[in-house]
C-alpha cells in the first residue's frame, strides 16, 4: 500500500511539473510571437489622423489623434477628435502581414456610433497607414477614408535663462520668421517674466527641433490691437477688459515638420497661458500665401479666424527691425488674427498635425 501511494504521489508530481513546464513554454512562445510581431509589424504608438465624414449632406475632413497599444498581432486603442474631443474605442488585428482590421464604437453610452475599419500598412513609407471605415451612427450608414501618420516622440520643456540652447532657439525662430525678428536677449526677458514662457521641443536624441513663445498681453498692447481690429470692422472683441494671452512665435525645423511637434507646442503654450489666468488666447499668424502657412495648425488647436490685418508688420517702429523671408524689408505680409477660448482647453501630451511648415509671427 505504501509503495502504491508513493507511485501515485510521484505520478502526480511529475504530471504537475510537466504541466508547469508546458505552461511556461507556452508563455515563452507567446511572448516570442508578440515580440516578433512588434518587431516585424510595429503599429504601437500615437498617430496624427484624419478621416472623411458626412455632415449636412456634404463631406468634411475631421482631424483626430489615434493611440494604439499593440499585443502581438492584436491591438486595442482609441481615436479622439481634436475639435470636440469625441472619442471612439477600437480593437483589431494584423492579418496577412500588412492589413489592419477591426471594429470601433463610441466611448460614451449616449454615442451609438459603431462600425468597422480596414487599413493597409504602407511598406514604402513606414509609419503611414491608410484605409477605409464604415459604420452606423445617428440613424444613418456612413463611410469614408481614414489616414494615420505615426508621430515621433518629443519632449517639451520651459527654457531657463542659462539654457545653452537659447542661441540655437533664436536662430531657429529667425530662420523661419525673418532675420532679426527675435533676439536672444528678448527670449531671456520673456522666460524670466512671470507672465511669459519660452518652450523648447527636443527629439529622442535631445536635439532641438522646435520653439514657441507666449505671454500675457499688457493693457497698451490690447488697446492697440483692439483699435486695429475696429479699423477692419471687428467690434466688440472685448480684449481690453479681459486677461488675454498672446501666442508670440512658433517654429519647427524643416526636417521635423509634419510630425506633430508644432501642434504639441501650440497646446503646451495655450496651457501655460491658461495657467497665467488668461481666459482667451490670441494668435497673429503669418500668412505666407502658400498651403504651407501656419494657419492650419492653429485651426487644428481650436483657434478661429476673426480678422485679417493687411501689412500688419509694416509699422514705423518695426520697419527696420527684421528682414522678412518673403518680402525683405519692410514686411508687407498680412496677419491673420485668430482667437481661442481657454475655458475648455485640455492639455495635449501627444498630438499631430498635417505636413506643413509651421511658421508664425506676432507683434
Amino acid at each position: 500500500m505504501g509503495a502504491e501511494l508513493h507511485d501515485i504521489v510521484i505520478g502526480l508530481a511529475s504530471t504537475t511539473i510537466a504541466g508547469v513546464v508546458v505552461c511556461i513554454i507556452g508563455i515563452i512562445r507567446k511572448r516570442k510571437r508578440n515580440a516578433d510581431a512588434l518587431h516585424k509589424y510595429p503599429v504601437n504608438g500615437v498617430y496624427a489622423s484624419s478621416y472623411t465624414d458626412e455632415t449636412d449632406g456634404g463631406q468634411c475632413i475631421v482631424r483626430d489623434e489615434v493611440h494604439i497599444e499593440q499585443h502581438g498581432l492584436k491591438f486595442t486603442g482609441f481615436s479622439r477628435e481634436l475639435e470636440n474631443r469625441r472619442t471612439f474605442r477600437f480593437e483589431g488585428q494584423i492579418v496577412n502581414e500588412r492589413f489592419l482590421t477591426g471594429t470601433y464604437g463610441g466611448e460614451h453610452r449616449a454615442d451609438d456610433a459603431s462600425g468597422v475599419f480596414f487599413m493597409v500598412l504602407d511598406r514604402l513609407q513606414p509609419g503611414l497607414i491608410q484605409g477605409l471605415w464604415a459604420g452606423f451612427g445617428a440613424g444613418t450608414i456612413v463611410a469614408g477614408k481614414w489616414n494615420w501618420r505615426k508621430l515621433d516622440s518629443v519632449s517639451i520643456s520651459e527654457s531657463l535663462s542659462d539654457d545653452p540652447s537659447r542661441p540655437l532657439a533664436t536662430s531657429l525662430l529667425n530662420d523661419a520668421l525673418g532675420s532679426g525678428f527675435v533676439t536672444t536677449r528678448g527670449l531671456d526677458e520673456l522666460s524670466s517674466s512671470p507672465d511669459g514662457v519660452v518652450l523648447l521641443a527636443r527629439d529622442s536624441r535631445n536635439q532641438l527641433v522646435g520653439v514657441a513663445t507666449a505671454m500675457t498681453m499688457n493693457d497698451d498692447s490690447k488697446r492697440v490691437l483692439e483699435s486695429k481690429l475696429a479699423e477692419v470692422g471687428v467690434r466688440g472683441a472685448n480684449i481690453v477688459r479681459s486677461r488675454v494671452g498672446l501666442f508670440k512665435s512658433l517654429a519647427v525645423i524643416p526636417a521635423a515638420q509634419g510630425k506633430g511637434i508644432g501642434l504639441n507646442l501650440v497646446y503646451e503654450g495655450l496651457g501655460h497661458l491658461k495657467d497665467f489666468g488668461c481666459s482667451t488666447a490670441l494668435v497673429l499668424a503669418w500668412d505666407s500665401g502658400t498651403s504651407q502657412s501656419s494657419v492650419g495648425v492653429f485651426e487644428a488647436a481650436g483657434c478661429v479666424r476673426i480678422a485679417e490685418l493687411p501689412e500688419y508688420w509694416r509699422e514705423p517702429d518695426r520697419q527696420e527691425t527684421f528682414d522678412c523671408i518673403k518680402c525683405g524689408r519692410p514686411c508687407a505680409c498680412t496677419a491673420i488674427v485668430m482667437r481661442r477660448s481657454l475655458y475648455n482647453l485640455t492639455r495635449h501630451d501627444e498630438i499631430d498635425d498635417r505636413p506643413r511648415k509651421l511658421w508664425f509671427r506676432s507683434s
